[in-house]
This record gives structure tokens, sequence and C-alpha cells, in this order.
């Protein structure tokens, strides 16, 4: 059953967790008054035939909101948190006009690319789909060939839904336990972030997630070897955060840093592999900007020079 102030308090309790992580800084999570957000992206969703309850929950949202407008906050892997309030009002609605869902459905979430997941919040049902183009979420229990023939309209349906509360409590499990993370990057892609997840195949989630913050190393030989190197830097990154006291002592400011030091090492490696050059890794890798490397799915031209180290921990992060 859907409650506007259930939903609400599960979105802020997630975005909670997000920001825990060396990633945002706290001042991106902005929260509306008492009287609701106004904003030119609430009025479009009235307009475009949203219900009256979705447009209300929109206005009392909880969001993340970058002080540059440009940059989209990830909120999982290729996945971007949609803002309606003052975000950015091109991408609130191609979601809609691509994979359309009824006026009283609500997308949260966008998928950037290909493996990311469109979260749509259901204001009848009381719940979220996690839409994947990609159809990692689908119902295990339905053939993918009938799963096709269903009306685009309706397609959404047949991927994993779970109550408003439920699906928010697993994801702030998942970050809380630390099989996924999210870091600063150091070098701007589509995003302003970097996701890490110690796990390859979504179904090994929750057993990774009941083993708590004990010591890990990834099993390499259960994976193909190109991933290995990935890996590898995803348990340094881990051992990173516990070094610096997650979760109850967190130095979020001092592991940003450092995972920032790691995340540069290794596009450093990753780029001597690319130009065919002895891909090992190199003492001075960590404190030497990487190469200004743009992904391939486009976004936002690199910046063009790295400046201090201070200023660096905190590319695409808001400002204080």
């Amino acid at each position: 059953m859907y409650s506007q102030d259930e939903t609400v308090h599960a979105v802020l309790a997630f975005y909670q967790q997000i920001i825990r992580h060396p990633y945002l800084n706290d001042q991106a999570l902005i929260v509306p008054p008492a009287s609701g957000w106004e904003s030119e992206e609430i009025d479009v969703l009235k307009d475009s035939g949203k219900s009256d309850v979705v447009v209300e929950l929109a206005r009392h949202l909880p969001y993340l909101r970058s002080v540059n407008h440009g940059d989209r906050i990830l909120l999982h892997y290729e996945t971007c948190a949609i803002c309606y309030a003052g975000g950015t009002p091109w991408s609130n609605t191609w979601m809609d006009e691509v994979y359309p869902v009824p006026s009283h459905c609500l997308y949260l979430t966008e998928g950037v690319d290909r493996e990311g997941y469109s979260l749509i919040l259901d204001t009848e049902q009381g719940t979220v789909t996690a839409f994947s183009i990609m159809q990692y979420s689908l119902n295990s229990n339905l053939p993918w060939d009938e799963s096709e023939a269903i009306p685009k309209t309706e397609r959404w349906k047949c991927h994993l839904t779970l109550p408003v509360k439920d699906f928010f409590d697993n994801w702030i499990r998942r970050y809380e336990n630390l099989v996924f993370m999210l870091t600063s990057d150091p070098i701007n892609g589509p995003t302003s972030g970097a996701f890490h997840s110690r796990v390859i195949r979504p179904k090994d989630e929750e057993e990774l997630e009941a083993h708590g913050l004990t010591e890990w190393h990834p099993d390499l030989s259960d994976q193909p070897v190109h991933l290995h190197a990935g890996s590898l830097v995803t348990a340094e990154i881990y051992k990173t955060y516990l070094d610096h006291g997650w979760p109850s002592n967190f130095d979020k400011d001092s592991c940003r840093r450092k995972v920032l030091r790691l995340l540069r090492k290794e596009h450093k490696r990753m780029f001597r592999e690319m130009e065919g050059d002895d891909p090992r890794p190199r003492s001075e890798d960590e404190m030497t900007p990487p190469p200004q490397v743009r992904k391939a799915t486009g976004g936002p031209p690199p910046r063009k020079k790295l400046k201090t180290e201070e200023e660096n921990d905190v590319l695409g992060a808001p400002a204080p």
C-alpha cells in the first residue's frame, strides 16, 4: 500500500547512506521545505499528465543535487539520480518518452548507459521496480521470449519489484556492508563518481552481505582474467574504508584522498595496457595525475589539467 510519508522516509534513508561514502559532500542532500518544492521540473510533470499523487510526491521528496547541474549523481553502476527540484530538466523526461510508464508512476533514477537501472516508483502499489534494458532484474519466472512479446508500455512490470521500504532497505544494507561502494573519480566521465562492487553476479550480493565487514579477498579463480585487476583494486578500496574507520568512526575526507590516489594509479596502469606498454603498477603512479581518457560512451570532456591534490580530491563533489 502506498504511503507518501513512508516513501519519503525510505528515499531519505537511502540518500543519507549514499552521502556517507567518500563521494559526495553532505550538502548534496537537499530536503524540501514544509510546503514542498516549487520548480519548473515538477510543473513539467504536472503538464505531462502525471497524477496529482505523483506530483505531490515529487514536491516532497528529498533529492541529491550537484552544485554543477551538469554533473549527474551516481547511485549504482551507470545509474544516476533524477532531481525534480532544480535538477537537469532535459534528463527528467526522456525516460518517460522512451520507456513510458503510467501516470501514477515516477522515475527516480535513469540508466545512463545500457547497464544502468531505472527505478520506477508506483504510487498505486507503493512499490519500486528496478527496470533494466539489459533485463538484469527480469522476473526469473518469466521466459525471455514472453517478456519481449509484452507491449513496451507494460514491459517494466516484468522486472524486480518490491515495496518501497524493502527495496531501499536492501540497497542500504549493500552499501552499509560495502558490497557496493561509491567514490569520487579522478577522471571526469559521463558521471561524477565511480561505483565499485565486490561481487560480479547480483545473485552473490546477499551472501557477501551476510558475512559483514570481515577481511575479504576476491576469488580470482572464479573470474575471467580481464576482471582480475579491477577486483584487486576494489579489494584495496574496501580495505581503505575499513582502515579509515568505516562504519562508526569513518574519516570520509581522508578515505577519499587515499581512494583517489589508488584510482589514479589504476588509471595509469590501464592506460599503459591500452597503449601496449608494460601494465604493471608503478610506485609513482599513485601521485601522478592520470592521462585524460574520455569514456567511449560519452559524457563531458575531461579536464585538461588536474590541479592540486586537494582540488582533485573533491572532483565531482559539490563544494561545501
